[in-house]
């Protein structure tokens, strides 16, 4: 069955009452992927060719906002409002290696909320 990145934000907000750092981490993650997959979604609906930089995928969507290659955005997206929408997600980004990666550190309640509030932002930014 397919899924959609409104889905990965359902379940990183589904763990409402996590306490356990695992699903912290968990949620942090999807809703990391939730915003990501709706930016990728709409820059490949809207034709919009990524920067071609020697980088992952992830990075080449934020690399391109911030170059402004990615204006067919939204019928016409400025290059403050691609720089914005790029931070969100680098920001997101990096709770998400937080909390995939950084076993060491922990990933707090805080983490988990700023990631699904930057998730929705980024939704909202690209009705």
């Amino acid at each position: 069955m397919p899924v959609t990145p409104d889905d990965f934000l359902d379940l990183a907000c589904d763990f409402d009452s996590a306490a356990d750092e695992m699903q912290l981490r968990n949620s942090v993650s999807r809703a990391y992927y939730s915003g990501y997959l709706h930016v990728i979604d709409r820059v490949k609906k809207a034709g919009i060719l990524l920067s071609d930089a020697p980088s992952g995928m992830h990075d080449k969507l934020i690399n391109s906002l911030n170059a402004n290659l990615c204006s067919g955005l939204n019928g016409g997206m400025t290059p403050p409002k691609q720089k914005e929408l790029a931070g969100i997600l680098h920001l997101t980004k990096q709770l998400r290696t937080k909390a995939d990666y950084k076993l060491k550190e922990t990933v707090t309640q805080y983490d988990k909320d700023a990631a699904i509030a930057n998730a929705r932002e980024i939704k909202s930014m690209l009705p």
